[in-house]
Order: C-alpha cells, then sequence, then structure tokens
C-alpha cells in the first residue's frame, strides 16, 4: 500500500471584508430599543457625557408642582396644627404612601378563578394571556387579536371572543375590556333586567349620556332616529339588535340613566396594583383628511404616479438638529384623478386604481416620553486659550460623543419613521377598514422599500408598539404569512399573495351572510364564491380554513 503524503502549499487570495464600526453597533443597538428603554439610555449618556445636555423632557414639564401656602386662617379651620404636630402628620403620611399595597392584585384574582375553570388547555393558555394583559383597571393593553398564536389553527377570532366572554363572566365582571363604555355594556348586558334603552346607550351611543339630563339624552335619540331613517339603508345596528329606541320616551330614559349609575366604571378598582409594565406606544397612526385637488400635480404635495418620498412628501421634523424622538411625522393619503395612481401628502402605496379617498394617515412617533438632547453650548463656547492641553482633549472627544450620539438617535428616528410609513402603505387596509383586512408582508419587502438590510428592520420591529383605531398592536404583528393566490387587489400585486386571516375572514362572512333557511353552501362552492373576489385557493384549503374557524360542513349545518 502506497504511503499517504501531505504537502502544504501557499495561495495568495484577496479577499474584501466589511466591518461595522463602534459607532454602527451603538447605533444598531439604539435602533432596537423601545421608547421606555431609550430615555433611559438618554439619561445615561448625557450623566457620562457633559457635553450632552438634555434639552427638555415631555414628561416632566408636564407635571404641576402645587405649593401650599398657609395663611392664618386656615390655622383656625384646621385648629391651629403646631409645627411640631404638622411635622409628624408629614412623617405618618409618608410612611403611609411608602407602605406597599398588600391587597390581591386583579390578575391573581382572576387567574385563581381561572385555575378551577373546566376547559381546554389551549382555551386555558389564551385566557391567562388576555388576563396578564389587562392593565390597573381591567382593560387591554394590546390589542386582544394581537395575543393570537397565527401558527395555532384554534386561535381564531370566535375562539378569542369565547376567551375574553370567558374572563369577562368571572368577578369581578366587566374586566377584559378595552374601556369603560365596553365594561358598561358587558356588566348590563350579564344583568337580566337590563332594559332596551340601557343596551343601547352603552352599545355605541355612550355619548348621548353628556349631559347626563333624561331630556337631553332623549332628544339625541330622537335625532339619531330622525337621521337613520334619512339614510338610504335600511338595516341599521339598532334594527338588528331590536333595541327600537323610535319607542323610547322619557321614562325609559330616566329608569336607564338610573341603572347605568348602578354599574362601575372601573370594575378593578378594589384590587391592589399590578406590578405588570406597562406597553408606552413609540409610534402613533392618525387618520387624516387629504385635499383632493381638480387636477393631478397642481399641489406640492402631490406627486403623481410616485410611490416614493420624494419633494411631494410633507415632512416635519421637529427639533431636527437636536436628535429628539419628537415631533416626527409624515402623512400618506391617497387621491385619484381619472384613474391616474396620486399620491396625497407624503408616500402612498397599495392605491386601487380610479378609487378616490378623502383621507390618508399621518404616522407619527412618540413625542410625550423621549427627551430632547443638545450638545452643550457652554462646551461649544470654550475659549481655546484659558485650558490645558488635556482639557481641550478631553473637551473635543466629549463634544463629538454628544454629537455622535445625536447623528445616532437621527438615524434611529429616520429609519422608524421610514419603515412604520412602509408598513402603513403596505397594510392600508388594515389601518383603513380594521384588523380582519391585514395583508402578507415581510421584513424583507420592508427592507427593500425603504433601502435598508432586511436585519435593520428586525431590529427596528423589535419591541416596539403601534398605536391606531383598532389598538395598540407589536410592530412585527404586521409580518404576516402569505398564501398564493389570483387576488388583484393593490397589495397582492405589489406582494403576490393574501393573508390566510383575510380568506378566513372571506370565509365566514359568506357564510354568515347567507339568509335563514338557504341551503349551506359546500366547500366547492365557496371556492368558486372566493374565485369570483379574486381570491382563488382549492376547495380542501377552503375546508382546511373552515374547520379552524370551527364552522361544520355544508351536510351538518
Amino acid at each position: 500500500m502506497p504511503e499517504a503524503k501531505f504537502y502544504q502549499i501557499q495561495k495568495a487570495s484577496q479577499i474584501q471584508t466589511q466591518k461595522m464600526s463602534r459607532q454602527q453597533i451603538y447605533s444598531l443597538n439604539l435602533l432596537a430599543m423601545n421608547s421606555q428603554d431609550l430615555r433611559s439610555e438618554i439619561y445615561a449618556a448625557a450623566e457620562k457625557n457633559p457635553a450632552l445636555e438634555i434639552v427638555k423632557d415631555p414628561v416632566l414639564a408636564g407635571e404641576n408642582v402645587k405649593k401650599v401656602s398657609f395663611r392664618p386662617s386656615d390655622y383656625l379651620r384646621l385648629g391651629r396644627a403646631s409645627a411640631l404636630g404638622q411635622s409628624k402628620a408629614d412623617s405618618f403620611q409618608e410612611a403611609l404612601e411608602s407602605r406597599p399595597d398588600e391587597r390581591e392584585t386583579l390578575q391573581e384574582h382572576l387567574i385563581s378563578q381561572l385555575n378551577v375553570s373546566k376547559i381546554s388547555k389551549d382555551k386555558y393558555k389564551l385566557s391567562r394571556k388576555l388576563i396578564e394583559n389587562l392593565d390597573n383597571s381591567g382593560f387591554h393593553i394590546l390589542a386582544p387579536i394581537s395575543l393570537l398564536d397565527s401558527e395555532n389553527p384554534l386561535h381564531t377570532e370566535k375562539f378569542l371572543d369565547s376567551c375574553m366572554d370567558l374572563v369577562r363572566r368571572m368577578d369581578p365582571i366587566g374586566t377584559c375590556c378595552t374601556g369603560v363604555p365596553e365594561s358598561l355594556f358587558v356588566q348590563a348586558s350579564l344583568k337580566k333586567n337590563a332594559s332596551l334603552a340601557v343596551l343601547f346607550l352603552l352599545d355605541g351611543h355612550f355619548d348621548f349620556l353628556d349631559p347626563p339630563r333624561p331630556s337631553s339624552i332623549l332628544k339625541k335619540i330622537k335625532e339619531f332616529v330622525e337621521k337613520r331613517k334619512k339614510m338610504a339603508f335600511s338595516s341599521s345596528d339598532y334594527e338588528k339588535k331590536d333595541y327600537h329606541p323610535e319607542n323610547f320616551d322619557i321614562k325609559d330614559v330616566e329608569d336607564a340613566l338610573a341603572f347605568i349609575k348602578t354599574l362601575d366604571p372601573f370594575p378593578a378598582r378594589q384590587f391592589g396594583l399590578s406590578a405588570g409594565a406597562y406597553v408606552v406606544p413609540d409610534v402613533y397612526v392618525y387618520k387624516v383628511p387629504v385635499d383632493i385637488p381638480t387636477e393631478a400635480g397642481k399641489r406640492g404635495d402631490i406627486d403623481g404616479g410616485s410611490d416614493s418620498t420624494g419633494s411631494g412628501a410633507n415632512k416635519a421634523c421637529g427639533n431636527s438638529g437636536s436628535g429628539t424622538e419628537g415631533g416626527v411625522q409624515e402623512k400618506i393619503g391617497e387621491t385619484a384623478a381619472g384613474g391616474i395612481k396620486s399620491v396625497g401628502i407624503g408616500s402612498a402605496a397599495g392605491i386601487e386604481s380610479g378609487a378616490a379617498r378623502d383621507f390618508g394617515f399621518r404616522v407619527e412617533l412618540a413625542e410625550n416620553f423621549i427627551p430632547s438632547v443638545a450638545v452643550s453650548p457652554g462646551y461649544m463656547k470654550i475659549e481655546p486659550n484659558i485650558v490645558s492641553k488635556d482639557d481641550k482633549k478631553f473637551i473635543a472627544a466629549s463634544v463629538r460623543e454628544a454629537k455622535s450620539f445625536i447623528e445616532n438617535l437621527e438615524f434611529r428616528k429616520q429609519t422608524i419613521i421610514k419603515a412604520c410609513n412602509a408598513i402603513v402603505r403596505a397594510q392600508f387596509d388594515f389601518f383603513a377598514k380594521g384588523p380582519h383586512f391585514l395583508a402578507p408582508l415581510r421584513q424583507k419587502d420592508i427592507a427593500a422599500d425603504i433601502g435598508v438590510h432586511e436585519a435593520t428592520v428586525s431590529r427596528m420591529a423589535n419591541s416596539k408598539f403601534i398605536q391606531c383605531e383598532w389598538g395598540l398592536f407589536p410592530v412585527k404583528y404586521f409580518f404576516t404569512n402569505a398564501l398564493s393566490t389570483d387576488l388583484s387587489s393593490a397589495s397582492a400585486q405589489k406582494y403576490g399573495a393574501v393573508s390566510s386571516e383575510k380568506v378566513k375572514y372571506e370565509i365566514s362572512k359568506i357564510i354568515s351572510s347567507q339568509p335563514p333557511g338557504a341551503r349551506p353552501l359546500s366547500d366547492q362552492k365557496l371556492a368558486a364564491l372566493l374565485e369570483q373576489s379574486g381570491i382563488k385557493i382549492a376547495r380542501r384549503t377552503v375546508a382546511k380554513y373552515r374547520s379552524q374557524l370551527n364552522i361544520e360542513s355544508s351536510y351538518l349545518r
């Protein structure tokens, strides 16, 4: 057997590698921080670097310190408290306020009831998530729909509703709601003696109760009824729910008002404060009106046929030189003249040809939580001839680091606003119509849209939250799985797919819209109806989604 021989060969090769600088790494770390972490980081940086100055803190600026001054007449009413007695009273009050709240928290009280409930494992897990998502008032922190696991076929909206109903019926009733109006409506619905007038006022007409005078409330109800009569559509919400407000009289309203006063607007008030962390929105999305010009391109903020933020974009950046988070905003809207794709006030995408809308969205970073920073003027004005050489180096290094920190904040600010702006463009139907219209979206798509690496978008989405009309959502919620279809909408043209949640919603809507007594639609017929609306999927896929919605087959319905 021949002996194995090994040789070493030297070969020269040229390899180009790219390494990130320390500043780039720190910049990406800042990008990954949410508003709460960034606030702490800004204060830490200002404490470490004397050249970095906090110009304004919106949180501290909102504090109103009330100073109390005593007059001689005050001592007469207080029984002439001595200085020593006043001091002891202050000490007692301080000790009382610093004592920890040892009462049972709302979460502990609800979970103890959940633990003895005879429910499935999946229902227990989601119900516990809902409980842990409640604030100290018993209301949702994040939008409940964002708690669903898209990978779990059981996690449908119907399943979510059943879990919320379970928690709402627990003691105290009326928790697990979006706010006071819904909580009062839930409490009234669970009580058997609630009148139709009570349910009508609490179900979307809470504003009628201001002011709480029976005559004023009845007047608003009559105006509502007259307005409904003049509308072209005959099937209104109150007709479907049999409220019949046209039959209400002053006695009904008086009794309803007295009943509502017996309900508790804050059912969790008797429980101890939870130590759970609160979520602070990082980005706000507001619906705003958009002026539709008579001719596209006449105004500076209309850029016909463009999808990018160029000269037609109307941006406002507050304190851009200071690297602050506040005041940054961009408006996204859409108009169409003669079927031409147009951009209104900012950049917009997902605009359907021939469609005309008179609204858009303003994407705005949170400005009420982040301090404004700048390079200290004192360090910029130091005369070179009055400091030593070492001091000069220290001052120069401090100013350089302060400017670098501000640049990093500016990078974070611009990246978040661009990425969230792109998300709103891609998910325009979601923000316009609701969670049922969530479109498929990948981080790679947003990265390509704004010209950054996919990892940058991933860092941006980390621990960030968007507050919109439909609630508070994690940024990552807007990146969804896709289902290949022939959908001809704008989002499908761009990304070539539609989300599975959208398909489930369409199936549920078709089945629920069938008139009573009609022959149940088969899966094949459902697939054909979906194809008519542009969603082409197989019959077996329809059957799978129908099963996930807990809807029986046509033979059993």
